[in-house]
């Protein structure tokens, strides 16, 4: 997931990402796979991710990665 968003696949991304949600639908790296989902949705030519943003915000505030997501938003 994380390759193919640095050689520029989101769209890779998001579909790799859909089918471990799919497959691990309370996985352990649940949080994470969702802001990956948010970086690969805020691409230039994405603009469906600040709802996502706001949500993982309501969730986890505090976590780790708030930080990045709050810096999309």
């Amino acid at each position: 997931m994380r390759v193919a968003l640095a050689q520029g696949d989101p769209g890779k991304a998001l579909s790799l990402l859909d089918s471990y949600s799919r497959s691990y639908p309370r996985g352990q790296l649940e949080l994470e796979a969702e802001v990956l989902w948010i970086d690969a949705l805020a691409r230039p030519d994405r603009a469906m991710w600040p709802s996502s943003g706001r949500n993982v915000l309501k969730r986890q505030p505090k976590s780790a990665l708030a930080a990045r997501v709050r810096g999309y938003l």
